[in-house]
């Protein structure tokens, strides 16, 4: 008779989000999306400290340039401005940028002539002088853009990152409202049924009936122009979907002993739908 001893691991709890994260390992194409994820996360985060272009919104406009195909590299000659910029902190310049401490300009051909540098400017038939106490200690630089430039000569890659921050930024605030409020009216519809889910249904309903974009547009003219506007608008139309489901959950579970229970130990209606209900439909 052989006794198969089984070690402490194997005795081991595993929880729901444990076997998740587990089964979730084993699919590449999860993996691989949740790499990408993380990816322009960090990217958004540390925005501007990384970005080619680190002005703010990744303004420099530079029309000599503009139309450029991916790849594209050209030579800068770095000329001071009239005014001194000031050199912002770090947590500002990852936040916010930083205007170019020199104006760049483009160009095909240079010499250093002593106290002077001649150039020819991109593309141009002209040449310009410049003294040289009039550039930068580095008085020309290489830049190359990997995705090309607009057509205003700005840098595509640069936007490209920090519209990211505006689409996770969108996504998250976005969906965080609408958790808020269709969590609230489906769980408040679905557990005290009666007159307050007709009113609460009835409401959920005409805005259901409306089309989406209609109403975006409708609550963007209400509340005006703007970034955060834009969260709000979004938000407020995409609560319905989750208070539907909700409210057919909380249904389903309203009559579950384990309510009944705090029923009869006498808690808030509140208690029982936030501590007690609501946790056991987190998975849906």
């Amino acid at each position: 008779m052989h006794i198969f001893k089984k070690t402490p691991k194997e005795y081991r709890a595993t929880s729901l989000s444990a076997l998740t994260w587990q089964r979730f390992k084993k699919e590449r194409e999860g993996m691989v999306s949740l790499a990408f994820i993380l990816l322009v996360i960090i990217v958004s985060i540390l925005g501007y400290l990384i970005t080619p272009d680190p002005t703010p919104y990744c303004n420099r406009q530079q029309l000599e340039i503009a139309l450029r195909s991916p790849g594209f590299k050209v030579d800068m000659l770095q000329v001071k401005h009239s005014q001194e910029v000031v050199r912002h902190k770090f947590l500002y310049r990852m936040l916010f940028g930083q205007p170019d401490q020199y104006r760049s300009v483009p160009i095909s051909a240079y010499e250093d002539s002593g106290d002077t540098v001649e150039a020819t400017l991109f593309e141009q038939q002209i040449t310009v002088h410049y003294a040289k106490s009039a550039l930068a200690p580095k008085p020309v630089v290489s830049r190359r853009f990997l995705l090309g430039t607009d057509r205003y000569g700005r840098d595509v890659l640069s936007q490209l990152m920090i519209g990211s921050r505006v689409s996770l930024a969108v996504g998250f605030l976005s969906i965080f409202i609408a958790l808020v409020i269709g969590i609230t009216v489906g769980a408040i519809a679905g557990y005290f049924r009666g007159k307050v889910d007709d009113v609460l249904t009835f409401i959920i309903n005409v805005v259901w009936s409306i089309p989406t974009l209609l109403l975006v547009i409708a609550i963007s003219f209400a509340l005006g122009k703007g970034f955060w506007q834009i969260f709000i608008a979004i938000g407020l139309t995409m609560w319905v979907d989750i208070a539907r489901v909700v409210r057919g959950q909380v249904i389903s579970l309203r009559e579950q002993d384990f309510v009944e229970s705090g029923k009869a130990l006498g808690y808030s209606s509140a208690r029982i739908i936030f501590k007690h209900i609501l946790p056991n439909i987190t998975g849906t």
